[in-house]
């Protein structure tokens, strides 16, 4: 930036921009004013070369429509802080203005004109000839909107037509339709977002000429004959002028009149309407006559037009939008006395919140839904940030009096604004408060279908919240260890938005923040600020040459603070706290589940749901499968006729795992119950064989966790089946043989060896877009499978593996591909999903469909009764507490060996029970760590077992798993256990029994971590978690536990202890050198200190 009192040299050029009416100046002389235009001219004209691709279109962000949108978006920068002074004296008005750059320079200035505003563009044109040029994020934020209005002015209709890239980097083609001409932009550029804006800016050059599809013929004639300034204005816009105007009644406020104008657009985008608008000058203002025109579901065109007046033309659209709304019936009639009171509740809630809660509280009353949400979202968000319960109570109050039933969109944008809260407890009063509101029964396709979106829908923001409040009270109690962060200057702040800029290394490109992402922005002074911190969402994230640039949207504070201080910091701390992506996709697929008419804010209403599948990613659902999922009727699906059904596989199955395919094959849905090693997998991949051997359309497989999901993919591989895995965390081998054969694999691979990471990775999506169409089976996440790369495909057979561990809402996503025969795999004997909130817990968000299902008895269950994985003495003691012991043992003895390195207490059993108690009693050797508990002596005790095993070298590390209940215990274990010597910590699996599930090792050692006086067990008593941790392992199984501790629990742990003490499978930790290959010289000390009750 040169010094105010310096010129910016330019050479010199013909700017095209001719003298305006009035000169630039009154006082210096008509000559001088006349100078200082032509050298305004000329220097816009040199900037306009300097930057982007199209001089053109640069031009013409300084003519008359845009140069003020132009100055305003650069101002935007914290840098400059603007001030202009309009005023007239006598005929002439006067701009003075005063731009200061960083607080040191200042850019001073006046101009004259005819009128005000013309003399404050005059200014706009100075003020930019001393910025700095253009950004590239302030160019695209000009483009869109001179491209938005133009495209609307003439009537354009766009379609995509390619985006490609190659050796000159993304070449974006673009094509308008206007009328019966055609026309295509192109761009190209490095970045993918750059080439999009110069195929955009290409368009607008080329359709310039074009007359405006609403301006009449006589308009359209005289505007040939005014005055020559084209170059200060877009040519397509009419220059009549309306009489002076009058007022009008019931006219909108400017905010309203925005918001209509809004809603307007986004019903229209839904609906797929073709609209007509013609403003003209009428008596008093103007005259806005608005016609839409769209096709129902019955194919039958409809048209509806509305003519509404306002005093200037944007006021007049706003009222033929409002009219437009009302008549379709979106919304329902607001007056303009309503219309003034929802403005001043939101002009008070920034100036004085209290007074705003007590106007509401009987506005919200005493008004329909349509009133509430011209306020009612604004004053929420304000009460949830500052957690207030005191004035959040007279507002929940009156939504629950109110007479009125609410629309879901209304429903929804409250539940997710209380969820975004950062105390929890408030959070459950808002969402409570809100639950007790009457939803709209006209937009759901039976009361059923509205209980169970009421349900679900509160139940997820209840859990979404837990998710983000633990999250985050997890990041500052570890100091932000364990959790992707990046350390970031702030580079602009335009609120609610911010900008930062960091460096990241090669350990955060592994895991990135993703767009969509939720963060912790934790201002830095020499250490982090975790009482400032901001949450936010990120909603551009750019990632460089190991340099990032991010956009967050505040959305919170965690601590309510009405000055902006924290925005004078220079640096913040950027940690992740989870993705909003699941939660959102959950909702849509719930929404379009359940609904026959989508609500204004996500569709539109008073449609047919099948209008907007496009805009709600696809979704739709099979009948048959919606009204089994709905309805939890008994026996909506029978087996009949399907025993000699023909299987086309070559897949060996056993007969329960032939009759599940046969079913998978017939019947709109299957439930498929797979106890521990009963080849879950091998029946999955045996469905989806025979249904690709069957039909030629798409088959999508999924599983709740990327590790289910890449296991269901090495499966088919194993089995020759050719399949592709999407999502992220799916770099693997498997995807890697899907991509090699495409045509631009070399070239993906020269980019990433050339350290072009972010053409690489571009390139890779193209790759994998080309590699959906080819391939039949797709595997993904449940949310995965709602990526938009599978936008526009449908799948008629899914199969969802390890349902039982997935939230009901999340298998909604698959389903909702097209889904006709859906199967459901998994175990509901072992673990249910992982519930952050109890709450939600409790009423039902654990409990899964697949266990929903089998509990409801909605269709057969084939249970898989032969296991393959264990030991028939692991298996038995499961066998018989949780399955009744029909499972049949399908394995010798022989084939699973005892692990040497421990003497196994009894010949024949290949398990174990080391007693780590005080041998009575007396014991209490757990410690509380936070919300967690730890074990000390159970740890000690697990080392030397440990070392005397891999000492014998029978098994490796890496077939070896060591398994606890509680977090606290599993990172106490990691450390010491990588503290030993002579062996591959690394390799040994340490990990919760909770993220666990569906894996298996040779040895498995569990410590259950419970010690203490009062016997409380905690949820050890889940019978799900004790399932799955005695069923992981293959050859060996050691329980560590505090055996009077445990036996408090009367329905599984009693029964276990029972069961080893019976045979003889017990060991006291002072009898352990007995037992081992390598005694340990510690255990003796160890046992005395234990033997007073306490350890260490």
């Amino acid at each position: 930036m040169p010094p105010p009192s310096k010129v910016k040299r330019f050479a010199a050029g013909s700017f095209g921009l001719p003298p305006q009416k009035q000169r630039l100046s009154s006082t210096d002389g008509s000559e001088n004013a006349s100078e200082r235009e032509r050298i305004c001219r000329q220097k816009l004209e040199a900037l306009a070369q300097d930057f982007g691709k199209l001089p053109e279109f640069n031009k013409l962000m300084y003519n008359d429509d845009n140069v003020l949108t132009t100055l305003n978006v650069q101002l935007k920068n914290p840098k400059y802080k603007a001030k202009f002074d309009v005023k007239m004296d006598g005929s002439v008005a006067v701009c003075d203005y005063e731009v200061t750059v960083r607080g040191v320079e200042t850019i001073t200035g006046t101009v004259t004109a005819g009128s005000k505003k013309l003399a404050r563009k005059n200014a706009a044109r100075a003020v930019l000839t001393q910025l700095d040029k253009p950004t590239v994020d302030e160019l695209e934020e000009v483009t869109k909107w001179m491209v938005a209005g133009h495209r609307s002015n003439i009537g354009a209709v766009e379609v995509p037509v390619a985006k490609d890239f190659g050796p000159a980097g993304h070449t974006v083609t673009v094509r308008w339709t206007v009328g019966d001409h055609s026309f295509e932009g192109k761009g190209t550029s490095k970045s993918l977002k750059v080439a999009d804006l110069y195929a955009m800016q290409d368009l607008y050059c080329q359709t310039l000429k074009m007359p405006s599809h609403h301006q009449l013929p006589s308009q359209a004639s005289q505007s040939s004959h005014l005055p020559n300034n084209k170059s200060m204005r877009s040519p397509a816009v009419p220059a009549s002028k309306a009489a002076k105007a009058a007022p009008i009644a019931d006219e909108l406020s400017k905010a309203d009149a925005c918001q209509m104008n809004v809603m307007r657009s986004n019903v229209a985008s839904k609906m797929k309407v073709k609209q007509q608008e013609a403003t003209v000058p009428s008596q008093g203002g103007f005259s806005c006559t608005l016609t839409w025109t769209w096709t129902d579901t019955g194919g039958l065109v409809q048209h509806k037009t509305v003519t509404r007046q306002g005093t200037s033309k944007a006021m007049a659209k706003a009222a033929a939008s409002k009219a437009m709304l009302v008549e379709i019936g979106v919304i329902d009639q607001v007056s303009s006395q309503e219309s003034a009171k929802a403005t001043s509740i939101r002009n008070m809630i920034s100036t004085n919140i209290a007074k705003a809660v007590q106007t509401a509280a009987p506005f919200i009353r005493d008004t329909n839904c349509s009133v509430w949400r011209l306020f009612l979202p604004p004053l929420l968000e304000a009460l949830v940030q500052r957690c207030d319960q005191r004035l959040m109570e007279p507002v929940l109050d009156a939504i629950r009096q109110a007479d009125v039933k609410m629309p879901t969109d209304i429903w929804e944008s409250l539940l997710s604004l209380a969820s975004t809260a950062v105390d929890e407890e408030f959070c459950k009063t808002v969402i409570n408060g809100v639950k007790s509101a009457a939803l709209d029964p006209r937009y759901f396709i039976s009361t059923q279908a509205l209980e169970y979106y009421q349900s679900q829908s509160w139940l997820l923001a209840l859990e979404f919240n837990a998710e983000i409040c633990s999250s985050i009270n997890s990041i500052h109690h570890r100091g932000g260890k364990d959790v992707v962060n990046v350390l970031c200057e702030l580079t602009k702040s335009q609120l609610p938005l911010m900008f930062l800029k960091g460096d990241v290394n090669s350990e955060y490109m592994k895991t990135p923040l993703k767009e969509d992402d939720m963060v912790l922005l934790v201002p830095y002074v020499g250490g982090y600020q975790w009482g400032k911190g901001l949450l936010c969402v990120l909603s551009k994230h750019k990632t460089e040459n190991y340099a990032i640039n991010i956009t967050c949207k505040i959305i919170n504070r965690l601590q309510w603070d009405v000055s902006d201080a924290v925005f004078a910091h220079e640096k913040f701390g950027v940690f992740h706290v989870n993705s909003t992506t699941t939660n959102k996709r959950m909702m849509q697929s719930l929404l379009v589940l359940t609904h026959k008419m989508l609500p204004i804010n996500v569709s539109a209403v008073s449609i047919e749901l099948t209008v907007f599948q496009s805009t709600t990613q696809g979704y739709q659902y099979d009948k048959t499968l919606q009204r089994i999922l709905i309805e939890k009727k008994e026996g909506s699906v029978r087996d009949s006729g399907i025993r000699n059904l023909p299987l086309h596989t070559n897949i060996p199955l056993t007969e329960a795992q032939s009759e599940a395919c046969r079913s998978a094959l017939s019947n709109a849905i299957t439930l498929i119950q797979g106890p521990p090693g009963t080849g879950k997998t091998q029946v999955a991949c045996a469905i989806i064989d025979c249904w690709r051997r069957a039909s030629h359309e798409k088959i999508l497989a999924v599983a709740d966790s990327n590790v289910a999901a890449d296991n269901l993919i090495e499966g088919l591989a194993m089995r020759g089946i050719n399949a592709l895995r999407i999502g992220f965390g799916s770099e693997s081998l498997l995807q890697e043989e899907s991509l090699k054969d495409l045509g631009r694999y070399d070239r993906y691979r020269s980019l990433r060896a050339a350290g072009m990471h972010k053409e690489a990775n571009s390139m890779r999506m193209l790759m994998i877009q080309e590699a959906v169409k080819q391939h039949q089976v797709i595997i993904a996440t449940c949310v995965g499978s709602g990526n938009d790369i599978l936008a526009g495909y449908t799948f008629p057979y899914v199969v969802i593996d390890e349902c039982a561990q997935a939230i009901e809402a999340s298998n909604l996503i698959p389903i909702g591909k097209g889904c006709k025969q859906l199967v459901l795999i998994g175990d509901h004997k072992q673990l249910r999903p992982t519930i952050i909130s109890p709450e939600a817990a409790n009423l039902g968000l654990s409990v899964s469909l697949l266990e929903r299902l089998v509990t409801a008895r909605a269709a057969p269950v084939h249970l898989l009764d032969a296991q393959r994985r264990m030991h028939p003495s692991i298996s038995e003691f499961p066998n018989k507490q949780f399955y009744r012991g029909v499972v049949k043992d399908a394995i010798e003895e022989g084939s699973r060996p005892p692990v040497r390195g421990f003497s196994w207490p009894s010949r024949g059993y290949n398990i174990a029970f080391i007693d780590a108690s005080a041998g009575g009693p007396n014991g209490q050797f757990e410690t509380t760590v936070g919300t967690s508990k730890s074990n000390a002596l159970e740890v000690e005790i697990l080392l030397i077992v440990l070392k005397s095993i891999i000492d014998a070298r029978d098994v490796r590390e890496s077939q070896i798993g060591v398994l606890t209940a509680y977090d606290s215990q599993k990172w106490l274990l990691k450390r010491r256990i990588a503290q030993m010597d002579d062996i591959n910590s690394h390799l040994i699996e340490v990990d919760s029994v909770d993220g666990f599930q569906g894996k298996e090792k040779e040895l498995v050692i569990f410590s259950a971590v419970r010690s203490n006086l009062q016997k409380e067990v905690g949820f050890l008593r889940d019978p799900r978690r004790m399932n799955v941790m005695l069923t992981r392992a293959r050859r060996g199984l050691i329980v560590i536990a505090d055996k009077y501790t445990i036996m408090n629990d009367n329905a599984n742990w009693r029964p276990y202890v029972e069961y080893v003490t019976d045979r003889v499978l017990d060991i006291h930790i002072s009898e352990l050198n007995m037992f081992l290959q390598t005694p340990s010289h510690r255990l003796e000390s160890i046992v005395r200190r234990a033997r007073s009750g306490t350890y260490p």
